[in-house]
């Protein structure tokens, strides 16, 4: 056999082994001299990742030498990894022409015309492949790709199917077959195999990842974890394993199951930065910011070059309002890193943060070329206004059954806003119920359990209790508290006082939460509310201590800070014995603009506080609960919750204001109104509207949707009732936002 022959048939039957071995041992191969064994050498040496070697090779080709269909695929192969994929489709389609073409020969024009999104001039080189050679597994693979673009599921599986059957082992086929199973409502008979796999080889690691990543397309994250959670343990070396444990648990948000394995990992192999940036992500995710900044500093020689450690910097950076700080690293690391997505929308974050709109829709453009699953973010970022081919691509992201759950919401949700841009009332909102079911289905929430905490409120909040701790509280009058529900004009109102040269917005606070869970830290066996029947001045003033020095830590300078986190309305009781002298806010808006608005929302990050936004019935409980807490509120402390009407701040802005300032205690200075133009970060869903100023055009949205409300509406005419008033009383609560 000829080099030539050696060469191809380890190349093509995957022997990489052999391959080096043979290479090793002729060294000569550097110096041949047909044009036909320098292409095959230089496509095997691209391959190899050895670019040197391979560009050798490469410019000793004369074209015009390669008078076989192998050759000239081969130096196609060259072109199309030099970046020149023109090139390569021309030398392809050269090659398909010759007699001698192959199943090889027209694979490869298939991929090629993939690549370049050619889809139908792909499946036809496919075809002609599989006619050639019928089973070529590959080719059987990425025919079944061809038909999941064109959305033929069916055909797809059949291809997959088949691939498999003749080599078991190619791993995207297999994680692509599964997806296609799932969107055919299949997902059943695709665990039972998982789970066969899983019993004929419980030593094999892959057949624990393949069960558990098939419950994972299926939305059955608790099954998920278990099958994870087993496999670490008994597979406690397993990189693999590991990794996926490590993603599923930041994917539902379980920083703290993710960090007690990191750490124990960490502390195995101290050297494995991966680790242990990973650790610090789950830490600073689970709110420890102080234990990361000190573990960054500690790796910084050894860890500080790498894209993840320049994140999580930016991120402190944000959290300690240094956003221009977080902005400066971030684009020096976008420039060292033009691959990594993830550098990309944090700086997209910051600069739109910062009120730097173009710059962020410029940043978003970049990542979404190397990411198109963030045509949302890109959509987004240019305030839904786009073009027809723009959308067509958002809905084939929406639409497409086997992307990833929150990547098809996402789309969905963002289209959704296209439509009604667009003033498509039917399209927008039959849109966003599909967004909500699918985010539903994936996340756990029964609106009882927020009932229950309301009740155990009422129950405990009695004028009673108010009168003996009236005034026991912390004189300071440093916080202001904004509540309202999610989407009342909470940031809008943070941004208008901020405004104001002696006050610093804080953004949306978990502090007062965090206090009700420390309770029992300090009455034990006492949980809040109910504690507070034992509570003196001593703990109030201990808890206002704690607030105010996690408030420092942001800002220690201005004289007033504002929290503006919407679900602290449950808290104002304990906000208003705590600090006797703080100005509270209330946002008050009409109660069905709230619901779209919140139903409208994406609030993936925020699963576990906001979970009753992805259904009209859960978000009429909330509204419910909302009102009757407000009432009981104003009933106890009269007076002392300043209401602002966000219609009114719409209608007559610096009246509103100027009785806002009064309350605040705060002198008045013109720049409140033009709180659009104050450069500080908004990180919340309300960014892009927040830098617009005031505008009336989300006054009575919900008229535009009156048709499809019906759900909402009943629930609201019920009203709050008790569980025990409640047809269904099942006190079998589920994760809901709780105090």
């Amino acid at each position: 056999m000829s080099h030539i022959s050696h060469l191809r048939s380890y190349q093509r039957t995957g022997e990489s082994q052999k391959l080096t071995e043979y290479l090793a041992s002729h060294p000569e191969l550097d110096f041949v001299e047909q044009s036909q064994e320098h292409a095959l050498l230089a496509m095997i040496r691209f391959l190899r990742n050895e670019q040197s070697q391979a560009m050798h090779h490469f410019h000793q080709v004369v074209e015009d030498e390669l008078d076989d269909s192998e050759s000239l695929a081969d130096f196609a192969f060259c072109y199309f990894a030099v970046n020149q994929p023109a090139k390569a489709l021309e030398l392809l389609q050269r090659a398909a022409l010759m007699k001698d073409a192959s199943s090889v020969v027209h694979q490869r024009l298939g991929g090629v015309s993939l690549a370049m999104n050619k889809i139908e001039e792909a499946e036809s080189a496919y075809k002609q492949s599989l006619l050639l050679e019928p089973e070529r597994p590959e080719v059987l693979s990425n025919m079944g790709g061809i038909k999941l673009r064109q959305g033929d599921l069916e055909a797809s599986l059949d291809y997959y199917t088949r691939a498999l059957q003749l080599k078991p082992d190619l791993e995207i086929t297999r994680n692509q077959r599964g997806q296609v199973m799932i969107a055919l409502q299949r997902v059943d008979e695709l665990i039972e195999e998982k789970e066969a796999r899983l019993s004929e080889h419980p030593e094999e690691p892959t057949a624990h990842l393949e069960l558990a990543m098939v419950l994972l397309q299926a939305e059955r994250f608790s099954e998920a974890f278990a099958t994870l959670d087993a496999a670490v343990d008994k597979f406690p070396d397993e990189s693999k394993v590991r990794m996926a444990y490590v993603q599923l648990c930041f994917q539902q948000k379980m920083w703290w199951q993710a960090g007690e394995k990191l750490l124990e990992w960490s502390k195995d192999d101290p050297s494995d930065m991966n680790l242990r940036l990973l650790l610090n992500e789950a830490r600073l995710e689970a709110g420890f910011t102080d234990t990361v900044r000190k573990d960054l500093e500690e790796i910084a020689d050894d860890a500080a070059g790498l894209p993840k450690y320049i994140l999580l910097q930016s991120k402190i950076l944000v959290d300690e309002a240094k956003a221009e700080e977080a902005l400066a690293l971030l684009t020096e690391a976008s420039d060292r890193f033009p691959g990594a997505v993830e550098v990309k929308y944090q700086l997209y974050e910051v600069l739109t943060s910062l009120g730097r709109l173009d710059e962020a829709e410029a940043v978003v453009q970049e990542a979404g070329l190397l990411n198109p699953s963030g045509i949302a973010r890109r959509v987004e970022s240019k305030g839904h206004d786009i073009d027809d081919l723009e959308l067509e691509a958002l809905r084939r992201v929406a639409e497409n059954p086997v992307m990833p759950g929150p990547h098809r919401s996402g789309a969905m949700f963002t289209l959704a806003k296209v439509y009604d841009k667009r003033k498509n009332y039917s399209a927008s909102f039959e849109t966003v119920i599909q967004a909500n079911d699918l985010m539903r289905s994936s996340i756990r929430y029964n609106w009882k359990a927020h009932r229950k905490a309301i009740q155990d409120l009422i129950t405990t909040f009695t004028p009673d209790l108010v009168t003996r701790l009236q005034g026991l509280g912390h004189p300071s009058k440093r916080p202001i508290f904004i509540t309202g529900m999610p989407r009342s004009g909470t940031t809008l109102t943070e941004q208008i006082l901020c405004s104001h040269p002696q006050v610093y917005g804080a953004g949306e606070l978990h502090w007062m939460t965090r206090l009700t869970r420390l309770v029992p830290k300090v009455l034990p066996n006492r949980h809040y509310p109910e504690a507070m029947n034992a509570f003196g001045r001593e703990h109030l003033y201990g808890a206002a201590d704690y607030y105010l020095q996690r408030i420092a830590q942001q800002n220690d300078t201005a004289d007033y800070v504002v929290d503006k986190m919407p679900h602290n309305f449950d808290h104002i009781g304990l906000i208003a014995l705590i600090f006797p002298n703080v100005p509270i806010i209330h946002m008050k808006r009409d109660i069905r603009d709230v619901a779209v608005s919140n139903y409208y929302q994406n609030f993936a990050a925020f699963h576990g506080l906001m979970g009753f936004a992805y259904n009209l019935e859960d978000i009429g409980h909330m509204l419910n609960d909302h009102e009757r807490i407000m009432a009981h509120w104003h009933e106890l402390f009269p007076g002392r919750i300043f209401e602002l009407d966000y219609q009114e701040l719409v209608r007559n802005p610096e009246s509103t204001i100027r009785s806002l300032m009064d309350h605040c205690g705060l002198e008045w200075d013109k720049r409140v109104l033009k709180f659009y133009e104050t450069k500080r970060p908004v990180r919340t869903a309300s960014i892009r509207q927040v830098r617009q100023g005031i505008y009336t055009s989300s006054a009575e949205k919900w008229r535009r949707y009156e048709q499809y409300l019906e759900p909402l509406e009943r629930v609201l005419a019920d009203g709050f009732k008790t569980l025990e008033e409640s047809v269904d009383t099942s006190t079998a609560f589920i994760a809901g936002p709780t105090l």
